[in-house]
């Protein structure tokens, strides 16, 4: 298709406008014109599609932007949860989820854009967003102005999404900008997913059974913010917005909520209290524990004058959610998962019992994450086979209520609930369980991470181990374990054991010289895949020199790969020590 002149864009632009004036199509979703083609500097063609953004602006654009510069926090975050985010090459501010944007350079604000920056990222695609403190219907034309100067291809999207119904909308709403439909219905689909979650624990309640929830932010004595932003998401979970209709009672504008008295609050007087913190992620960055900002925020609550009689302070029904899992962002769906956990923690697996085992302790995982843990965890899902033979060597096999379907020892294991193998976890098994913790043993590859983050988003505790490799390693899971079920003595009287037996063989084969240590190749068969060995770096390497051999392919710096098998002749091996699994011989 030749390249189309000003006059024809012009008109197109016109023609299309008039038609969505008289259907009345103009609306949040956006407008797509048909597809055009443009040309590059090198004369490669690029389709472009005609976009009306949120102030029916008509702009061509990339049908599939390459290049995108997000000044909006909501936006850039859509733009990695529906997985473009490696397009991303400009971002703002205030962009810090998830961590890798941080990696992206610094653009400034829709409102304070930095253009020495914006210039340097060839960008294809700027996306601002509306709202009062930014872009408005009184500013935005001098703003779009300036970066028109630069002949930058700029659409605004609307303010902020509020309920979680909103937030889906715009999803789609941006995967259809940047050429992505299917991958934002994928991500719909999984807030879908969370949000059945939810409905589905709290179907049976009955009107008298919800409370009325209260989402304050900005707590001071003199003022606190009571946010009407959530009123849909506490109703999905089973409560009542204590707030309904407060602003338009108070005569405020503001569509998120409006400031009130301590007075007020006494006098609404919610059952259940939560505190909506903005900065709950950075408190957690500068080093705090996520247990440390809950409790920080819960304690400004009962400091203030008159509040120790409030009904939710009395009976300790106070939350602390970052506000960012509350409105504006993909993650409002693990944030509807923690309403219904605060809420109804009845419904969700969790006693709200102020007793010594319902208290919790942080534990540092192999993924570098401080998680907060229960003290004493009673209902454990393991999701490797290791960790439940620890469990059971350490007496802590009646707090297992969930094991993986290839456990075989020990043999009582397999009387508890088989919950599915390591990939993919079966979701629905897991949460049909209600753990109080979960336990990954794994390799750390990318699939088995971005499970344990899957987790996560349904707002499960999990704690992430990288598989041990030498006996070090294993000594020192077994103590993690301990510590983080409550049975460190146990666990030690474990490890004092293995090391006895290491030290009463280790004495015997120190004596021996080299011409007593027979040569050994060990081979690991799995049916269905080809075999592999051990080299330098593995496990077995170590118990192989450990027992007085000496690995014939000791001196390769490899954990394990599969071995020639004219190699293995060539070298000789005089001892052949075969694994595998025998499970077909039973």
């Amino acid at each position: 298709m030749e390249q189309l002149n000003k006059n024809e864009i012009k008109g197109k632009i016109i023609s299309i406008l008039l038609i969505a004036a008289v259907i009345g199509i103009i609306s949040f979703s956006g407008c797509i014109g048909e597809p055009q083609k443009e040309q590059t500097p090198t004369g490669k063609e690029i389709e472009t599609k005609i976009w009306v953004d949120h102030f029916n602006i008509s702009v061509e654009v990339p049908t599939h932007p390459k290049r995108i510069i997000s000044l909006s926090k909501a936006d850039t975050e859509i733009l990695f949860t529906i997985g473009v985010g490696d397009r991303v090459v400009g971002r703002s501010s205030n962009a810090n989820h998830p961590p890798e944007v941080l990696n992206v350079p610094d653009c400034g604000s829709a409102s304070n854009p930095n253009f020495e920056v914006i210039l340097n990222q060839n960008s294809d695609l700027i996306i601002l967003y509306t709202s009062d403190r930014g872009i408005n219907a009184g500013n935005y034309k001098d703003i779009i102005g300036r970066f028109e100067k630069y002949n930058l291809s700029v659409v605004v999207n609307p303010d902020y999404p509020y309920t979680i119904y909103e937030v889906m909308d715009y999803i789609k709403h941006d995967g259809k900008l940047v050429g992505e439909e299917e991958k934002a219905e994928a991500s719909v689909n999984e807030m879908n997913k969370k949000i059945n979650f939810v409905e589905d624990k709290v179907k049976n309640l009955k009107e008298d059974e919800k409370p009325g929830v209260g989402v304050i932010s900005t707590i001071s004595s003199e003022n606190i913010f009571a946010s009407e932003l959530t009123g849909t998401q506490v109703e999905i979970a089973g409560g009542i917005n204590a707030f309904e209709g407060i602003k338009e009672k108070l005569g405020s504008k503001t569509k998120s909520g409006t400031y009130i008295s301590p007075e007020s609050l006494i006098e609404i007087n919610p059952d259940v209290i939560i505190i909506s913190y903005m900065d709950y992620s950075n408190d957690v960055k500068a080093g705090k524990t996520e247990y440390e900002v809950k409790q920080e925020q819960t304690e400004k609550i009962k400091d203030i004058p008159g509040w120790q009689a409030l009904t939710a302070v009395k009976n300790n029904r106070i939350c602390v959610i970052d506000a960012y899992k509350l409105y504006g962002t993909p993650r409002v769906a693990d944030g509807l998962i923690e309403i219904g956990r605060c809420i109804h923690p009845e419904l969700f697996g969790i006693e709200n019992v102020p007793d010594e085992t319902k208290k919790t302790k942080t534990f540092t995982d192999d993924l570098n994450r401080t998680v907060e843990i229960p003290k004493n965890p009673e209902k454990i899902v393991v999701i490797a086979t290791a960790d439940v033979e620890i469990l059971f060597a350490i007496n802590a096999s009646d707090k297992i209520i969930g094991r993986p379907n290839f456990q075989k020892y020990p043999p009582e294991a397999l009387k508890i609930d088989d919950i599915g193998g390591m990939y993919p976890l079966n979701l629905e098994k897991i949460m049909e369980k209600n753990p109080d913790l979960i336990l990954i043993t794994m390799t750390f590859k990318e699939k088995y991470i971005k499970q344990v983050e899957q987790l996560g988003g349904y707002n499960l505790t999990v704690l992430a181990f990288n598989y041990p490799n030498t006996m070090d390693d294993i000594i020192n899971h077994i103590k993690d374990i301990g510590e983080v079920v409550g049975k460190e003595n146990e666990a030690n009287d474990l490890v004092e054991n293995i090391t006895f037996r290491i030290n009463k063989i280790t004495m015997l084969t120190n004596e021996m010289n080299e011409s007593q240590k027979p040569k050994v190749y060990k081979e690991w068969i799995n049916e269905g895949s080809k075999g592999s060995t051990a080299g330098r770096t593995s496990r077995d390497n170590e118990l192989i020199v450990m027992s007085g051999g000496k690995n014939i392919f000791g001196d390769v710096e490899k954990t394990s790969f599969e071995a020639n098998s004219e190699e293995v002749v060539n070298k000789n091996p005089e001892v052949i020590i075969i694994t595998t699994n025998l499970d077909k011989y039973d």
